[in-house]
């Protein structure tokens, strides 16, 4: 089970409104409303629109040969690190 977002961020308020909907067969709209009165003086709604594509999704092999993440994620491994110290 997925948990929401209070469950998963106490400090971030749940959507109170999430919808999907097809508009058409290469386009699905995403919406949301965020209601938090705590942060915000007004609800506000976002929304994105996803389309098909013809290539699909990235293969698994996508980050063959990409040298570079190795050490992306070495160096965030390091910042966690420092993070976790005590601090002096």
């Amino acid at each position: 089970m997925t948990p929401s977002a209070t469950e998963a961020r106490p400090d971030v308020a749940d959507s109170s409104d999430v919808t999907a909907e097809r508009l058409s067969k290469d386009e699905l709209l995403y919406q949301w409303t965020v209601v938090d009165p705590k942060v915000y003086t007004a609800p506000w709604l976002a929304e994105f629109s996803f389309y098909s594509s013809k290539t699909g999704m990235f293969p698994s092999p996508c980050h063959e040969g990409n040298y570079s993440l190795p050490n992306i994620l070495q160096g965030a491994r390091v910042i966690e690190a420092r993070a976790a110290r005590p601090k002096p």
